[in-house]
């Protein structure tokens, strides 16, 4: 389930790039185009690396105070020599289902070749997403 709803937020969150002008390469994950019709595409995203902290609920205050956190690990990063910048794309919500209430949280996509110190905030984690079809409408 958790792949399923990370697949879909992949589609909502890509779907609001504009295009590799709006996305360079080298901040955004690689992908190919596997097929491609006249309203979306379909790509294929390789493993990707991300920094994802809690989202305590739906609420905008919420979300910006994780959004803080991840700005603050990044700026803790920059200050201690390793390289992850702060205005890659997409950015992921995800909410997993299950027991209990749902899970979300909000993740920062890691470019590849970045160097990555020791995660020090509890509140914080790097993770890799496995490969993924994703399909994509373009605004």
């Amino acid at each position: 389930m958790a792949q399923v709803v990370f697949a879909l937020l992949a589609v909502f969150m890509v779907s609001l790039c504009t295009g590799q002008d709006f996305c360079p390469k080298e901040k955004c994950p690689q992908y190919k185009v596997v097929e491609t019709h006249q309203d979306f595409e379909v790509r294929l995203y390789g493993a990707t690396d991300w920094i994802t902290t809690k989202l305590d609920s739906t609420r905008i205050r919420d979300y910006l105070a994780a959004n803080s956190r991840l700005k603050t690990y990044v700026k803790r990063q920059a200050e201690a020599g390793f390289e992850i910048p702060d205005d890659c794309w997409p950015v992921l919500v995800t909410v997993t289902e299950g027991e209990g209430d749902p899970k979300m949280s909000v993740s920062w996509f890691v470019p590849s070749g970045g160097k990555k110190g020791e995660i020090y905030d509890p509140l914080v984690k790097l993770e890799t997403k496995p490969e993924a079809t994703i399909y994509v409408r373009e605004r």
